[in-house]
């Protein structure tokens, strides 16, 4: 920071301000009476369609076997989750999804897993529209089911979309195994 550079914690702390005076109100034990979810950073999953070469089976599904036959077995499932009861865990969380201002998805790959458009599809409902999202994506599915991902980002006010690419063309597709990088580019457009 001393050096000019923009950090999590500058981010945090512009982003969040508003929150300040929770911080002030907390008590000596820790107690801070009734807290509201601002920010979420989601990774539902492990669930991902690429074999990155800079990737494993921690964060992409698709690493799995290829692990599992060089090293042997795993001490983890395929597909990880934040938790084995996913259902339970949606409806803990859907009653704070009113107060949240900000949420990171990424992954795995975010855009092909159903909790991230059961959590879209809540908030559309309440017609919560302002919730600031930002994403990091691989750009290689762009539907979920039948209903494309540019149907929903267009519903809210403020969608920021990073790529997860670390090449392109013949490169990206050797980088990042099952990503076309004609498609990708027809998605990002």
């Amino acid at each position: 920071e001393d050096s000019g550079v923009w950090t999590l914690r500058k981010s945090a702390n512009e982003n969040f301000k508003n929150h300040k005076v929770k911080v002030e109100e907390t008590s000596d034990d820790g107690s801070a009476g009734n807290v509201n979810l601002a920010y979420m950073d989601i990774r539902f999953s492990n669930l991902c369609n690429l074999k990155c070469r800079s990737c494993g089976p921690q964060f992409s599904s698709s690493w799995f076997e290829d692990h599992k036959q060089l090293y042997g077995k795993l001490n983890h499932e395929k597909i990880l989750k934040v938790r084995d009861d996913m259902l339970n865990f949606m409806d803990e969380l859907e009653p704070l999804l009113d107060s949240v201002e900000r949420v990171y998805w990424a992954g795995g790959e975010p855009l092909i897993v159903e909790e991230h458009y059961r959590i879209l599809d809540k908030w559309i409902e309440m017609g919560k529209r302002n919730v600031v999202m930002d994403y990091t994506t691989n750009f290689t599915q762009m539907r979920f089911k039948k209903k494309s991902i540019f149907e929903y980002w267009n519903t809210f006010d403020d969608v920021r979309v990073a790529a997860s690419l670390d090449a392109n063309h013949a490169r990206g597709e050797y980088l990042r195994k099952n990503m076309d990088w004609a498609q990708v580019v027809q998605n990002r457009r």
